[in-house]
């Protein structure tokens, strides 16, 4: 989920300054995305559009280069702000992601859209230098056997 995603990255980037209460944690979740790192009075001085624009981009780059799932394979350790519980955050992240505005929703609905691409162009090309031959195609196409089990008869005692 590119939301959760773009939340933790803030999040994450909080703890990396010191700041890692709960309260942050909750202030950024429940911000408007796009817009949590600034200050209510430079937004009050933008025209709607220019408010748009702003969290647009905001959202774009801290997303654009990390649109494909990751290859979690190797990794030790999960970085962890250690001041909320996943279930806590998640809760909260939910909440926060039901009631962001059609703008917001668009914006990520966008960047998917891009990552969906993005992934159907890398398997394409993968299946283009890797072929398979005909006969594996076939026999992954086809459906898997049924096989029927009998049925014991009830016995009554």
């Amino acid at each position: 989920n590119l939301f959760y995603r773009f939340k933790r990255s803030k999040i994450l980037a909080a703890h990396k300054r010191g700041d890692s209460s709960e309260e942050t944690i909750q202030r950024l979740i429940r911000a408007v995305p796009g817009l949590e790192d600034l200050s209510s009075s430079s937004a009050g001085t933008m025209a709607s559009e220019e408010v748009k624009e702003h969290r647009r981009n905001e959202i774009r780059s801290a997303l654009l280069e990390n649109l494909s799932p990751k290859d979690t394979s190797n990794r030790t350790h999960r970085k962890s702000h250690g001041c909320m519980s996943f279930v806590a955050m998640n809760k909260i992240m939910c909440s926060s992601w039901k009631s962001v505005d059609d703008f917001t929703k668009s914006v990520f609905e966008e960047l998917a859209e891009e990552g969906r691409r993005m992934y159907r162009k890398r398997i394409a090309e993968h299946e283009e230098k890797y072929p398979q031959t005909p006969q594996k195609k076939a026999k992954m196409n086809k459906a898997p056997a049924t096989v029927e089990t009998p049925k014991k008869p009830l016995q009554v005692k």
